[in-house]
């Protein structure tokens, strides 16, 4: 299971290339999950590859639940799981300036 934006879906298309039978790309922008599954599909080397898209809210455990009930039910089961979600929910809790012009 993928993101479907950034390193996740690089993830995903490097699995596909290398022999993957199915993928999820999840991510809270059903689109652009949607765009990563269908896109994916041209790095395959598997004639049974299968990739879909899920819509997860990384921030809410009863998204990431149902989001994987819904890839067992679909796959029956998970090799790997690539958790590359940029979340952050508090600040940080050392100093951190940050690049110019960014927020710290």
């Amino acid at each position: 299971m993928q993101t479907g934006s950034g390193i996740g879906k690089d993830i995903g298309n490097a699995f596909a290339a290398e022999g993957a039978k199915g993928l999820a790309f999840a991510d809270i922008d059903l689109n652009a999950a949607n765009i990563a599954a269908n896109a994916s599909k041209a790095f395959s080397t598997s004639p049974e590859y299968c990739a879909i898209a899920l819509l997860v809210d990384v921030t809410s455990e009863t998204s990431v639940q149902e989001c994987m009930r819904s890839f067992i039910d679909t796959f029956g089961i998970m090799e790997f799981c690539v958790n590359s979600a940029g979340v952050c929910s508090h600040p940080p809790t050392y100093p951190n300036p940050g690049p110019a012009g960014c927020p710290t």
